[in-house]
C-alpha cells in the first residue's frame, strides 16, 4: 500500500515530527495534544529515510512485522507447535491488513498492538500461578510504558490483562 493515499492522522504526525526536528517545540505551537511517542517515531522514520513517503512507509512495514514476529512467537509458545504460530501470525496479518480499518497504516493503535503482543508473549512464557522473573516484569513494565507514550488510556487496557493471565488454561 505504499502509493495508498496517508490518512490525516498520519499527516499531521509527519509535519510535528519534521518540525520537531527543525527546532519547533512539540506542543508549543505544533497543534496535537498526544503524548510524544507518535512524534518521536515519525522523527526517527524521517531521520533514516527524510520527509517521504518512504519513512512513513517503513514505519509501516516495521512495526506490521515486528508485531507479526511477536505474535507468531506467542502462538508459538503456547502450544509448542510451528503451525499454531503461523496460523496465529496469519490471523493476525489479515485483520491489521484491513484497508477499510486502515489498520494497515502506522497509527497509534499499531505501536501499541506491537507492546501488547511482546507484552503477552511474555505472559504466555510463565506457567500458570507462577511470578514473573525479574526480567520479565521489567520487559513488560517497559513495555506498557512505552504503549503509554502513544496513548495514555493503554495502561487502563493493559493494567488488567496483566493480572487475568492466570485464567489461560496451560
Amino acid at each position: 500500500t505504499f502509493h495508498e493515499p496517508l490518512h490525516g492522522d498520519l499527516m499531521l504526525y509527519a509535519v510535528s515530527a519534521r518540525e520537531w526536528l527543525l527546532g519547533r517545540g512539540l506542543y508549543s505551537d505544533l497543534f496535537d495534544v498526544k503524548p510524544p511517542g507518535i512524534f518521536w517515531a515519525y522523527a526517527g522514520a524521517q531521520a533514516l529515510f527524510g520527509y517521504t513517503r518512504l519513512s512513513v512507509f517503513a514505519l509501516n512495514a516495521g512495526c506490521a512485522v515486528l508485531t507479526l514476529l511477536a505474535v507468531f512467537c506467542a502462538g508459538r509458545l503456547k502450544s509448542g507447535r510451528l503451525r499454531t504460530g503461523l496460523w496465529a501470525g496469519l490471523f493476525w496479518t489479515l485483520i491489521s491488513g484491513d484497508m477499510n480499518l486502515w489498520a494497515n497504516q502506522p497509527n497509534t493503535e499499531a505501536f501499541i498492538n506491537l507492546f501488547a503482543a511482546a507484552g503477552f508473549f511474555i505472559l504466555l512464557g510463565r506457567k500458570a500461578g507462577e511470578d514473573l522473573s525479574t526480567a520479565g516484569a521489567v520487559a513488560l513494565g517497559a513495555l506498557f510504558a512505552a504503549a503509554s507514550f502513544f496513548k495514555q488510556n493503554s495502561l487502563a487496557i493493559f493494567h488488567p490483562f496483566s493480572f487475568q493471565m492466570d485464567a489461560v488454561p496451560p
